[in-house]
């Protein structure tokens, strides 16, 4: 049998529970293993059900944490974040008015960005050009241009960042992604 059928043999006997069949593998004795329906997709071998059980239960739970921030960090978006923003970016880069192509009302615009790149790099603050710009680190990219904003506020996004950015999950979902101006898709070249 050859590897695609015997993965797709794991897999129709892994709707049923697990399935023992040979898994032969690097660096390990060509016994034969339990597979489960989780190691068939994988093309990984396990010794049992719960093992894939249980690693099924961690990426399910990593998944729902990633589509919905915890309660507290929201809290700490809407009370400490988005006034900031609101304060010192949003008339230049808000939903009428996108100086540079950038828009900082809602998250999927933050990390598209605008001409200079993505504002915003989840978990990686120092990538961000954001955190960048509001430190006056580049004297072509200063902002707010009228005044540096004060260190509690920039360690608040450079804090933000660090948490993954935080947005309620419905705005986010209803953020509407138009192409950057200028920009050339695929289906343009040909």
């Amino acid at each position: 049998m050859d590897a695609s059928a015997d993965r797709a043999a794991g897999i129709q006997a892994g709707l049923k529970g697990f399935a023992a069949g040979p898994a032969p593998h690097v660096g390990m004795s060509k016994k034969p293993v339990q597979r489960t329906f989780c190691s068939a997709l994988c093309g990984l071998p396990t010794m049992n059900a719960l093992s894939s059980l249980s690693l099924f239960s961690l990426l399910s739970a990593a998944a729902v944490q990633a589509a919905a921030p915890p309660s507290e960090a929201l809290k700490f978006f809407e009370t400490k974040v988005r006034p900031l923003l609101v304060e010192h970016c949003q008339d230049c880069h808000g939903p009428t008015k996108h100086k540079g192509g950038l828009r900082v009302d809602n998250l999927p615009y933050l990390i598209r960005g605008g001409e200079q790149g993505p504002a915003v790099v989840p978990h990686k603050p120092e990538q961000s050009l954001l955190i960048k710009a509001i430190r006056y680190a580049d004297p072509d990219m200063e902002m707010p241009p009228d005044g540096k904003m004060s260190d509690e506020d920039i360690a608040t996004l450079t804090q933000w960042i660090a948490m993954g950015a935080p947005w309620p999950e419905a705005e986010v979902a209803g953020a509407k992604l138009g192409r950057k101006p200028g920009e050339i898709t695929d289906a343009d070249r040909q």
